[in-house]
């Protein structure tokens, strides 16, 4: 049931690799794409190791060593109450982080204002009128602070608006992981630059 109604909790993300939880208070499943050749291992909380036939304890700490070059799904096997609060924590999206986008380029600043537009209500669900902005000019730099869940991944693109126009940057969609950390995030970014 997890992988069909379950809440999808991103755990880590990197060059090579994306673990995700599909969690239901009574039936969770651990997906794994690992492109790398090497495993991958994802650190778990402890009281999860009983629930994960295959993870291995090392004092404190619990991790699950996952295959290279494969697609996991990883079921967690009948978790007791211990297991079950850490899983309802694990994943779960922390408080907001503050981010700075800084974006260099651009149409010029008496033509249109530049917004970041993209998925979910903080950056206005794809509906430029309702995207974060205006970005305030600085010199050659126009930037505003926005505060992000940490763990969310984020999904937009630069948008420019002016009186009657609306102008997309024409390059593929941007995507912003928010880590964890009491330091606010700077996104530096150019207009139609990967």
């Amino acid at each position: 049931p997890a992988l069909v109604r379950g809440e999808t909790r991103l755990l880590a993300v990197t060059a090579d690799a994306l673990a995700i939880l599909r969690w239901l208070p009574d039936d969770a499943v651990l997906v794994v794409l690992n492109r790398a050749a090497r495993p991958f291992v994802l650190p778990i909380p402890a009281a999860l190791a009983a629930a994960l036939p295959d993870a291995e304890v090392v004092g404190d700490e619990a991790r699950l060593a996952m295959p290279g070059d494969a697609v996991t799904l990883a079921p967690i096997v009948s978790p007791d109450a211990a297991a079950r609060a850490a899983l309802a924590a694990w994943g779960k999206a922390g408080g907001g982080r503050e981010i700075r986008f800084e974006v260099r380029g651009g149409p010029a600043v008496g033509e249109a204002q530049l917004f970041l537009v993209g998925l979910g209500p903080e950056l206005g669900d794809w509906q430029p009128e309702r995207g974060f902005g205006p970005l305030q000019p600085s010199g050659a730099v126009r930037s505003g602070t926005l505060a992000l869940p940490t763990g969310g991944i984020f999904e937009y693109k630069l948008v420019a608006r002016g009186a009657t126009t609306v102008t997309w940057e024409r390059r593929d969609n941007r995507y912003l992981l928010v880590p964890p950390g009491a330091e606010p995030l700077v996104v530096p970014l150019a207009w139609d630059e990967v």
